[in-house]
């Protein structure tokens, strides 16, 4: 048996493999095969050079020992590169800058676009894109694979006698949660710490890690956070009249979501403001924009009408608060002159949101918010909270026949029509965006 260890031994180390280097990600057993006798431990973060790949198994060597064994392909990550020189980390290719990462820095290539590599720093899971031109160039050349035999190998463990993290996930979380509070793209937010809240990431997470960005006079200055498993981060020596962005990785001992594109954004105010100001801004007065643009659609008349018949104006409200309760309501189904979550109507549903918020006064139809509030003739001016105003060119003497809740980012959310549920849609809807009329702000 001695004997047969040596020649076995000494035939692994005399053969040629297709070479590619890999990082242990988590600490690895080795093995003399697959679900074969334990030969070692490698720790977390050991160089590795991979030889061959069977299944789910993969014959590797220590890139400093040049020891090899069998270990199993969820505990190390491959296509590595080292960067030559400091290098600027962004958002997109020749996009806004984000941070720097320091020559010397070992990150996984993700993905390839022209001349622009997506990487991950393997230290907290941050992500950007890095001109390729940065990274170092003698990546060793691929050798050519000889046979070796395989025949008796036993199959890959069974998913039951796999580790038990192993057994509750083999991959990547993924990007599905959802920003409980901020609300995106607010405005006029105080300097005090603000917190901002998100639900859990299914796959699995084991941690959250966040980017910070400060925007500034085209530049930018970034903080990049492991937050472990909490799913709450507070913001804080925030600076005034700054726009902020952030960007949120699920992660967990396969790596960090690679879906995680969208942007988080929020801009405070002079420091006097709370986290959406008590009083908030009212638009300039904007009636004879949108007398202009009604009479150029025939509905002059419909207008004239509208402005006769005024009601006592909805005072200013808690917005985030109004927000989050008809954000609730999503998946509800329509119903006619609903108010309950078993069914509810355009205007029941921001019955539902002013009630929660301390409003008092009575249901009010779609015309009748429409003439509590004040006006706005632009999209481009609109804030979360706002409502947006739909016509019909006929049928109807009311202008106002939809309303739905501006969320941000050009969507609302609304109670479509019967057959229908809760949801959003963009103002560039085709269907939509001609029938807008203007938006109102309490």
């Amino acid at each position: 048996m001695r004997l047969l260890y040596v020649f076995v031994a000494f035939f692994l180390t005399t053969l040629s493999f297709s070479q590619e280097t890999g990082l242990l990600i988590n600490d690895a057993n080795v093995r003399w095969k697959a679900k074969g006798k334990l030969i070692t431990v490698y720790p977390k973060g050991t160089e590795i050079v991979v030889l061959q790949s069977k299944g789910s198994w993969s014959f590797i060597q220590n890139a400093k020992t040049k020891k090899r064994g069998w270990i199993h392909n969820s505990l190390f990550v491959t296509n590595l590169s080292v960067l030559a020189q400091d290098a600027k980390v962004r958002w997109k290719p020749n996009g806004r800058y984000m941070k720097t990462f320091k020559k010397g820095k070992r990150v996984r290539i993700l993905s390839k676009k022209g001349g622009w590599w997506f990487v991950q720093d393997l230290r907290n899971n941050s992500k950007g894109w890095i001109y390729s031109s940065l990274f170092k160039r003698n990546q060793p050349p691929k050798k050519q694979v000889a046979s070796v035999d395989t025949s008796e190998q036993e199959q890959p463990q069974k998913q039951e006698e796999l580790p038990l993290e192993q057994r509750l996930y083999n991959s990547p979380p993924n990007c599905d949660y959802k920003i409980e509070s901020l609300i995106n793209n607010s405005k006029n937010l105080p300097i005090t710490p603000l917190t901002i809240t998100w639900t859990a990431a299914t796959g699995n997470p084991t941690g959250y890690a966040i980017a910070v960005v400060k925007e500034k006079l085209n530049n930018a200055q970034s903080e990049n956070i492991d937050l472990g498993n909490s799913r709450s981060f507070t913001t804080t020596q925030l600076e005034k009249n700054t726009t902020y962005s952030i960007s949120i990785s699920p992660y967990n001992a396969f790596g960090s979501s690679k879906s995680c594109s969208g942007v988080f954004r929020f801009t405070t105010g002079n420091g006097n403001g709370n986290q959406f100001e008590k009083t908030r801004a009212l638009p300039p007065n904007d009636n004879a924009l949108i007398a202009a643009m009604l009479k150029k659609k025939g509905l002059k008349w419909k207008w004239n009408q509208f402005l006769k018949n005024k009601t006592n104006k909805i005072q200013s409200f808690n917005v985030p608060k109004f927000l989050k309760i008809i954000n609730s309501y999503r998946g509800v189904p329509y119903r006619y002159g609903g108010t309950t979550r078993s069914g509810v109507d355009c205007s029941g549903l921001i019955w539902r949101g002013l009630r929660g918020t301390g409003y008092r006064g009575e249901r009010l139809n779609a015309q009748k918010l429409a003439q509590s509030g004040n006006l706005i003739a632009s999209k481009d001016a609109l804030n979360p909270g706002d409502l947006v105003c739909f016509t019909n060119t006929t049928g109807a003497r009311k202008l106002v026949q939809h309303i739905a809740i501006y969320i941000g980012d050009n969507e609302f959310l609304h109670a479509p029509r019967k057959g229908k549920v809760v949801a959003t849609e963009s103002l560039d809807n085709p269907y939509w965006s001609p029938r807008f009329v203007f938006g109102v702000r309490f």
